[in-house]
């Protein structure tokens, strides 16, 4: 009953190779198998948006207490979609924007940035953002682009909260249900493949006993597929569907944005839109943003990938995107010992 391939090899290398192939062929499975089943379960948490009257960047569209695909994003609903692009940086860079482009950030002759209240902000978190400057400057005055960036992050935090339950009740995030299904199957599959070492452990202890050298190989490649189980239980908490209205998004408003970049839409709201949805790379195309991208934009950058180079010695430093992108990585696993 003991002497079935592969468990009953004797000692040396071999299992170790065929059981890390397995592990290899059954990880990939339980990837896909999870990929689908999750792409699933987000789009049908997906609750319907309404048919009729879908609003456009030229009509307002009307107020609804989800964002999906069919309708274009509105007021605080602009900032949730920053949010979900690319977190709070993108949220923050957006604000700014807005507020050069409101006019409430300009250049002084000195080439400095100054701040000039508006007795009225036609946007909530531009409103905020305005307040926070004025604060800062007592009433109006030059600022640096680290205290505009620190005022617009401020505001941004605020609304955590908020961003995130229009997103949740938007089915953009994936749901408790949908992670503990995924969990379920990856504890599954880890555990299948495991009891795989676990029992050629059993098998080769009854078959050799103390004849053979402890098997430290293989019981690293147990530790390492526990791990990579871990890793993999730990889902990305964005949904397909983010992904399926992000991409429905750029399409509905590739003409806008292309009057936007031209110079032929200059309304505020429209200008945000674009940046919001092209992300903060499409600055360089909108004549209205020069100024931003030229004296906030670029030195802000070059700080926070400075003090990120500084802090941890990578040159990876921060993307202009708002985005994210792991830079690095690799640890071996290597280990020594006797064989499986």
């Amino acid at each position: 009953m003991l002497q079935v391939f592969p468990f009953d090899l004797p000692p040396g290398p071999t299992f170790m190779f065929v059981y890390l192939a397995i592990a290899m062929v059954g990880f990939t499975a339980l990837w896909i198998v999870t990929r689908v089943v999750g792409n699933v379960l987000d789009r049908q948490a997906v609750p319907r948006t309404p048919p009729a009257h879908m609003g456009g960047y030229r009509t307002q569209a009307p107020e609804t207490t989800v964002i999906g695909i069919g309708r274009l994003p509105h007021g605080n609903e602009r900032w949730a979609v920053a949010y979900l692009r690319g977190d709070l940086l993108q949220v923050a860079d957006a604000l700014v924007a807005a507020a050069f482009v409101r006019d409430l950030l300009s250049v002084d002759a000195e080439q400095n940035l100054v701040f000039m209240p508006r007795p009225y902000v036609d946007d909530a978190l531009v409103a905020e953002l305005s307040d926070e400057l004025g604060r800062i400057t007592n009433g109006g005055g030059t600022l640096t682009p680290t205290q505009v960036h620190d005022a617009a992050q401020a505001v941004a935090v605020r609304h955590i909260a908020e961003f995130e339950a229009l997103l949740e009740r938007s089915g953009l995030r994936r749901t408790r249900g949908t992670t503990a299904t995924l969990r379920v199957f990856v504890a599954l599959g880890t555990s299948a493949i495991l009891a795989i070492g676990v029992l050629r452990l059993v098998v080769r202890a009854q078959l050799y006993g103390g004849d053979a050298p402890l098997p430290l190989f293989l019981v690293g490649e147990l530790c390492l597929f526990a791990f990579i189980g871990l890793i993999m239980s730990r889902h990305h908490r964005t949904s397909a569907a983010a992904n399926d209205y992000l991409a429905w998004l750029g399409d509905a408003t590739m003409t806008m944005r292309a009057d936007v970049s031209s110079g032929r839409r200059r309304e505020p709201e429209d200008v945000e839109t674009a940046v919001l949805v092209g992300g903060l790379v499409a600055l360089s195309a909108v004549p209205m943003l020069a100024t931003f991208q030229t004296f906030y934009h670029q030195p802000m950058m070059t700080a926070l990938a400075s003090q990120s180079g500084g802090s941890g010695g990578s040159s990876c430093g921060s993307s202009s995107c708002g985005g994210g992108g792991g830079c690095g990585g690799g640890g071996g696993c290597g280990g020594g010992g006797g064989c499986s």
